[in-house]
Protein backbone atom coordinates (compact mmCIF):
# COMPACT_ATOMS: atom_id res chain seq x y z
CA UNK A 1 0.00 0.00 0.00
CA UNK A 2 1.18 3.39 -0.62
CA UNK A 3 1.71 5.98 1.58
CA UNK A 4 -0.81 8.86 2.37
CA UNK A 5 0.90 11.84 1.38
CA UNK A 6 -2.15 13.85 2.21
CA UNK A 7 -2.53 12.77 6.17
CA UNK A 8 -1.66 15.45 8.28
CA UNK A 9 0.68 14.87 11.07
CA UNK A 10 -0.70 15.13 14.58
CA UNK A 11 -1.06 17.92 16.11
CA UNK A 12 0.82 18.84 19.46
CA UNK A 13 -0.82 20.62 22.53
CA UNK A 14 1.65 23.74 21.82
CA UNK A 15 0.43 24.09 18.48
CA UNK A 16 -3.20 23.99 19.03
CA UNK A 17 -2.55 26.48 21.77
CA UNK A 18 -0.65 28.81 19.18
CA UNK A 19 -3.55 28.26 17.24
CA UNK A 20 -6.20 29.18 19.36
CA UNK A 21 -4.14 31.91 20.61
CA UNK A 22 -3.98 33.51 17.10
CA UNK A 23 -7.71 33.24 16.97
CA UNK A 24 -9.23 36.48 18.76
CA UNK A 25 -12.75 35.24 18.94
CA UNK A 26 -11.57 32.17 21.10
CA UNK A 27 -9.04 34.86 22.96
CA UNK A 28 -11.77 37.07 23.98
CA UNK A 29 -14.38 34.35 24.55
CA UNK A 30 -11.68 33.03 27.18
CA UNK A 31 -10.68 36.55 28.64
CA UNK A 32 -14.70 36.76 29.62
CA UNK A 33 -15.22 33.57 31.04
CA UNK A 34 -11.87 34.06 33.00
CA UNK A 35 -12.93 37.81 34.37
CA UNK A 36 -16.74 36.26 35.01
CA UNK A 37 -15.14 33.60 37.18
CA UNK A 38 -12.74 36.15 38.86
CA UNK A 39 -15.91 38.47 39.97
CA UNK A 40 -17.76 35.49 40.60
CA UNK A 41 -14.73 34.54 43.11
CA UNK A 42 -14.82 38.29 44.49
CA UNK A 43 -18.31 38.45 45.18
CA UNK A 44 -18.20 34.90 47.26
CA UNK A 45 -14.85 36.68 49.55
CA UNK A 46 -17.17 39.75 49.93
CA UNK A 47 -20.48 37.65 51.02
CA UNK A 48 -18.43 35.07 53.04
CA UNK A 49 -15.97 37.94 54.53
CA UNK A 50 -18.30 38.25 58.72
CA UNK A 51 -17.68 34.58 59.01
CA UNK A 52 -14.34 34.39 57.49
CA UNK A 53 -13.04 37.33 60.26
CA UNK A 54 -14.79 35.28 62.67
CA UNK A 55 -12.76 31.94 62.40
CA UNK A 56 -9.35 34.11 61.62
CA UNK A 57 -9.84 35.74 65.03
CA UNK A 58 -9.96 32.02 66.36
CA UNK A 59 -6.89 31.15 64.84
CA UNK A 60 -8.04 29.80 61.72
CA UNK A 61 -5.94 30.74 58.54
CA UNK A 62 -8.81 30.80 56.32
CA UNK A 63 -10.10 32.13 53.09
CA UNK A 64 -13.50 30.77 53.28
CA UNK A 65 -15.59 27.42 55.36
CA UNK A 66 -14.08 25.27 52.98
CA UNK A 67 -10.77 25.54 53.83
CA UNK A 68 -11.93 24.33 57.86
CA UNK A 69 -11.02 20.83 56.45
CA UNK A 70 -7.37 21.48 57.25
CA UNK A 71 -7.36 22.31 60.86
CA UNK A 72 -10.14 19.55 62.36
CA UNK A 73 -11.24 18.53 64.93
CA UNK A 74 -11.80 22.77 65.41
CA UNK A 75 -14.30 22.10 68.43
CA UNK A 76 -14.15 25.90 68.91
CA UNK A 77 -15.31 26.71 65.56
CA UNK A 78 -18.40 24.86 65.59
CA UNK A 79 -20.48 27.41 67.40
CA UNK A 80 -19.15 30.18 64.85
CA UNK A 81 -20.07 27.69 62.01
CA UNK A 82 -24.06 27.13 63.32
CA UNK A 83 -24.31 30.95 63.83
CA UNK A 84 -23.76 31.49 59.97
CA UNK A 85 -25.21 28.40 59.07
CA UNK A 86 -28.73 30.54 59.26
CA UNK A 87 -27.34 33.39 57.19
CA UNK A 88 -28.90 34.22 53.85
CA UNK A 89 -24.79 33.65 52.20
CA UNK A 90 -24.83 32.78 48.40
CA UNK A 91 -25.20 28.64 48.10
CA UNK A 92 -21.32 28.44 47.45
CA UNK A 93 -20.80 29.19 51.03
CA UNK A 94 -23.65 27.50 52.22
CA UNK A 95 -22.47 24.66 51.24
CA UNK A 96 -19.02 24.80 52.36
CA UNK A 97 -20.67 25.95 56.21
CA UNK A 98 -22.66 22.25 55.75
CA UNK A 99 -19.16 20.41 54.97
CA UNK A 100 -17.48 22.27 57.92
CA UNK A 101 -20.23 21.44 59.81
CA UNK A 102 -19.75 17.59 59.17
CA UNK A 103 -17.27 16.69 62.26
CA UNK A 104 -18.42 15.10 65.30
CA UNK A 105 -17.80 18.09 67.40
CA UNK A 106 -21.17 19.56 65.92
CA UNK A 107 -23.30 16.83 67.26
CA UNK A 108 -24.91 19.34 69.74
CA UNK A 109 -25.93 21.34 66.73
CA UNK A 110 -27.94 18.86 65.22
CA UNK A 111 -31.93 20.53 65.26
CA UNK A 112 -29.89 23.38 63.70
CA UNK A 113 -28.27 21.04 60.76
CA UNK A 114 -31.70 19.23 60.42
CA UNK A 115 -33.66 22.71 59.56
CA UNK A 116 -31.34 23.75 57.46
CA UNK A 117 -31.55 20.50 55.40
CA UNK A 118 -35.11 20.94 55.88
CA UNK A 119 -35.05 24.86 54.55
CA UNK A 120 -32.06 24.20 52.19
CA UNK A 121 -33.33 24.34 47.83
CA UNK A 122 -29.82 24.68 46.37
CA UNK A 123 -28.69 20.93 45.16
CA UNK A 124 -24.83 21.19 46.12
CA UNK A 125 -25.42 22.80 49.66
CA UNK A 126 -28.48 20.32 50.45
CA UNK A 127 -26.25 17.62 49.53
CA UNK A 128 -23.46 18.62 51.58
CA UNK A 129 -26.28 18.90 54.52
CA UNK A 130 -27.92 15.73 53.99
CA UNK A 131 -23.83 14.05 54.42
CA UNK A 132 -23.89 16.14 57.69
CA UNK A 133 -27.44 14.63 58.57
CA UNK A 134 -26.18 11.40 58.15
CA UNK A 135 -22.57 11.80 59.92
CA UNK A 136 -24.42 13.53 63.19
CA UNK A 137 -26.48 10.98 63.51
CA UNK A 138 -26.86 9.38 66.88
CA UNK A 139 -28.26 5.87 65.89
CA UNK A 140 -28.94 5.45 69.93
CA UNK A 141 -31.07 8.36 69.79
CA UNK A 142 -34.73 7.62 69.05
CA UNK A 143 -35.50 11.39 67.74
CA UNK A 144 -32.95 11.67 65.69
CA UNK A 145 -33.37 7.89 64.17
CA UNK A 146 -36.96 9.13 63.71
CA UNK A 147 -36.33 12.48 62.08
CA UNK A 148 -33.81 10.43 59.43
CA UNK A 149 -36.29 7.61 58.39
CA UNK A 150 -38.85 10.62 58.29
CA UNK A 151 -36.41 13.22 55.53
CA UNK A 152 -35.25 9.61 53.61
CA UNK A 153 -38.89 8.76 53.19
CA UNK A 154 -39.78 12.22 51.56
CA UNK A 155 -39.90 12.72 48.15
CA UNK A 156 -39.98 16.53 48.66
CA UNK A 157 -35.88 16.16 49.53
CA UNK A 158 -35.49 14.95 46.10
CA UNK A 159 -32.13 12.84 45.44
CA UNK A 160 -30.47 14.31 48.34
CA UNK A 161 -31.93 11.92 50.81
CA UNK A 162 -30.12 9.18 49.17
CA UNK A 163 -27.29 10.05 50.96
CA UNK A 164 -29.34 9.60 54.22
CA UNK A 165 -29.76 5.82 53.34
CA UNK A 166 -26.72 4.77 55.06
CA UNK A 167 -28.10 6.12 58.08
CA UNK A 168 -31.00 3.81 58.08
CA UNK A 169 -28.66 1.04 57.44
CA UNK A 170 -26.98 1.80 60.76
CA UNK A 171 -30.41 2.14 62.60
CA UNK A 172 -31.32 -1.46 62.22
CA UNK A 173 -34.69 -0.41 62.33
CA UNK A 174 -37.65 -2.21 60.72
CA UNK A 175 -39.39 1.05 59.46
CA UNK A 176 -35.98 2.56 58.06
CA UNK A 177 -35.81 -0.43 56.13
CA UNK A 178 -39.62 0.32 54.88
CA UNK A 179 -38.56 3.30 53.62
CA UNK A 180 -35.85 2.12 51.73
CA UNK A 181 -38.47 -0.86 50.19
CA UNK A 182 -40.21 2.26 48.70
CA UNK A 183 -37.58 4.20 48.18
CA UNK A 184 -36.29 1.22 46.26
CA UNK A 185 -38.96 1.70 43.82
CA UNK A 186 -38.29 5.59 43.00
CA UNK A 187 -35.87 5.83 39.98
CA UNK A 188 -34.27 9.07 41.41
CA UNK A 189 -33.11 7.31 44.37
CA UNK A 190 -33.97 3.82 43.33
CA UNK A 191 -29.88 2.36 42.92
CA UNK A 192 -28.44 3.56 46.20
CA UNK A 193 -31.68 2.17 47.97
CA UNK A 194 -31.30 -1.20 46.57
CA UNK A 195 -27.51 -1.31 47.01
CA UNK A 196 -28.17 -1.03 51.18
CA UNK A 197 -30.78 -3.19 50.81
CA UNK A 198 -28.66 -5.98 49.53
CA UNK A 199 -26.67 -5.58 52.36
CA UNK A 200 -29.82 -5.55 54.84
CA UNK A 201 -31.15 -8.78 55.93
CA UNK A 202 -34.40 -9.79 55.41
CA UNK A 203 -37.66 -10.42 57.32
CA UNK A 204 -36.91 -14.21 58.78
CA UNK A 205 -32.74 -14.02 58.01
CA UNK A 206 -30.23 -13.39 60.44
CA UNK A 207 -27.45 -10.88 61.13
CA UNK A 208 -24.22 -10.92 59.00
CA UNK A 209 -22.11 -14.53 59.41
CA UNK A 210 -25.87 -16.23 60.46
CA UNK A 211 -25.67 -15.78 64.38
CA UNK A 212 -27.66 -14.18 66.33
CA UNK A 213 -31.50 -13.25 66.13
CA UNK A 214 -33.01 -11.29 63.16
CA UNK A 215 -32.02 -8.00 62.86
CA UNK A 216 -36.09 -7.19 62.60
CA UNK A 217 -39.16 -9.37 61.78
CA UNK A 218 -42.27 -8.92 59.67
CA UNK A 219 -44.28 -8.73 63.40
CA UNK A 220 -41.71 -5.99 64.01
CA UNK A 221 -42.83 -4.70 61.21
CA UNK A 222 -46.18 -4.79 61.72
CA UNK A 223 -46.09 -3.35 65.17
CA UNK A 224 -44.35 -0.06 63.71
CA UNK A 225 -45.50 2.88 61.86
CA UNK A 226 -44.80 0.82 58.43
CA UNK A 227 -47.47 -1.93 59.22
CA UNK A 228 -50.16 0.00 57.64
CA UNK A 229 -48.18 -1.02 54.39
CA UNK A 230 -49.74 -3.14 51.87
CA UNK A 231 -46.44 -4.78 51.59
CA UNK A 232 -45.83 -5.07 55.07
CA UNK A 233 -49.25 -6.96 55.85
CA UNK A 234 -49.07 -9.29 52.80
CA UNK A 235 -45.54 -10.69 54.38
CA UNK A 236 -47.20 -10.71 57.70
CA UNK A 237 -50.56 -13.15 56.18
CA UNK A 238 -47.78 -15.20 54.69
CA UNK A 239 -45.84 -15.56 57.71
CA UNK A 240 -49.18 -16.32 59.63
CA UNK A 241 -50.31 -18.73 56.66
CA UNK A 242 -46.92 -20.46 56.55
CA UNK A 243 -46.90 -21.24 60.58
CA UNK A 244 -50.70 -22.55 60.30
CA UNK A 245 -49.39 -25.03 58.14
CA UNK A 246 -45.88 -25.70 59.72
CA UNK A 247 -44.06 -24.66 57.17
CA UNK A 248 -41.94 -21.87 59.56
Amino acid sequence: MGTDRNRKEPVTAGELMAELEADPEWVAERDRREAEMAARQAELRRAEAPLVAELRELGYAVDSAWDMYKYKPYEDAVAVLVRHLGVDYPARVREGIARALNVPAARWAWDEVVAAFRGEQEKGAKDALAVAVGSLCDVGDERQVAEVIELAGDAAHGNSRLLLFETLERSGRADAYAVLERAAEDSTVSAKAQEVLRRWPRPGEGVAGGQGEARWSVEGLVASSAGDEPWVRARAGGSAESRVRGDG
